[in-house]
């Protein structure tokens, strides 16, 4: 009776899943399997949070998982050894967090984010080391600030993400944005719908899904 989804591998054959019962749609488990199929750690949320399943994935060097928990009615980002599965908070309280991405050079991490209280988002960057979050980019005129598939350039500069026009909520083009000057700059051409941002090993290309009339293409 239960649904396995959002799976995300780690190099070495490790596989991250989201367990729930059929029916429902919020998680009961999120754990790891081993490359031999052995059941690994369960994902242990920090004391009074719950795991959302949200925003999984791996840390650069995999030796750590980061998610999304719900505390006191606040998305938090969490991290989780993948040894064990204990979790701890990362980021402030008073920030709603989630759709997060581990900068390839694994000292911080971006994510979508809104002040508790104001349902306007924007990305964040979150300083490992120190705990800080910043604002990096706020919403831009005419489009709906979903601010989806974050992705990080190879050489950890440069985020990539998709924006919505309110007119049909459907991803309206792939974007960047510089966290080291906060210019922010769209990459695809005019209204051309956009999607799942992917960067070449290099950072010389990005890779996305491209809808047009008579289906989706795979664009460069």
């Amino acid at each position: 009776g239960l649904r396995v989804y959002d799976l995300r591998t780690s190099s070495d054959g490790r596989i991250l899943v989201w367990l729930t019962p059929a029916g429902q749609d919020f998680g009961v488990a999120v754990r790891i399997l081993e490359a031999d199929g052995r059941a690994g750690p369960s994902l242990v949320a920090p004391a009074g949070a719950v795991l959302t399943g949200h925003s999984l994935g791996w840390s650069p060097d995999e030796s750590e998982v980061f998610g999304s928990v719900s505390l006191a009615g606040v998305h938090r980002l969490a991290i989780f050894d993948s040894r064990t599965g204990q979790g701890r908070l990362v980021g402030p309280a008073n920030l709603n967090a989630d759709n997060a991405a581990f900068a390839p050079d694994g000292q911080s991490i971006a994510f979508r984010g809104s002040v508790v209280g104001d349902d306007v988002p924007g990305v964040y960057l979150l300083d490992l080391e120190t705990g800080d979050a910043r604002l990096v980019a706020a919403g831009l005129p005419g489009y709906v600030a979903e601010w989806s598939d974050l992705t990080w350039s190879p050489d950890s500069r440069t985020i990539t993400f998709e924006l919505d026009k309110p007119s049909n909520h459907r991803p309206q083009g792939i974007w960047s944005v510089t966290p080291a000057d906060g210019i922010v700059r769209r990459l695809t051409p005019g209204d051309e719908a956009a999607f799942l941002p992917v960067w070449s090993p290099d950072g010389a290309w990005i890779e996305y899904a491209g809808l047009v009339s008579y289906g989706t293409n795979l664009c460069t």
